[in-house]
């Protein structure tokens, strides 16, 4: 591939990426990298650039299922552009992932908020309404039917607090997910979406 570059240092500079694509801790690597040039943006008042590189950081550290790390970077987005709602959605589902329903409960309600300021209250529901299928917690759920009811959605909040007393009563009729496959469940629909945003 570079040897059909002429030029010396484009050169160089494909070499170096082609050997850093080898390294086992490349997409770390990467996100780190992203994360650094969403901050250069920043810097310079390039927020809405800024928020695509640290999108795609995000990605980076979710594919590598560092989600400590990807939530970090959503609260700095957060902290950026007030207004974002990904970042908020990629709140709530972490917080799911890591079984957190109390700030999970806070960020949906953040997360709804900011959907319904831009219009894309149908991309709400649609992930809310996944949200209700990976949780275990009657009380989280009770949650995100409130905010499917705010959002407009009877038959979701129907739905979704006849979940919650199911839960609350011990029956479960959705499938159980151990918390590993409930991880690669979320980290699934979380690069899908970013593919689809």
């Amino acid at each position: 591939m570079t040897a059909d570059i002429s030029d010396p240092v484009v050169r160089k500079v494909l070499r170096s990426i082609e050997r850093q694509a080898r390294r086992p801790d490349f997409y770390d690597y990467r996100a780190r990298f992203l994360n650094f040039a969403g901050d250069q943006c920043v810097r310079t008042g390039m927020h809405e650039r800024g928020s695509i590189y640290y999108g795609l950081s995000i990605n980076a550290f979710v594919g590598s299922e560092r989600f400590d790390a990807a939530a970090a970077i959503c609260r700095k987005l957060v902290r950026v552009i007030p207004h974002i709602v990904r970042a908020r959605c990629t709140l709530t589902w972490l917080a799911i992932a890591k079984g957190l329903s109390a700030e999970a409960e806070h960020f949906v309600r953040e997360y709804a908020l900011a959907a319904e300021s831009v219009g894309a209250t149908d991309l709400a529901e649609r992930h809310i309404r996944s949200m209700v299928e990976l949780t275990d917690d009657p009380e989280l759920c009770f949650t995100l039917g409130d905010t499917l009811l705010w959002l407009g959605d009877e038959t979701g909040a129907d739905e979704t607090f006849g979940c919650a007393h199911r839960l609350r009563a011990g029956v479960r009729t959705l499938p159980a997910f151990d918390e590993t496959g409930r991880q690669n469940r979320i980290r699934r629909i979380l690069l899908e979406d970013a593919v689809a945003a």
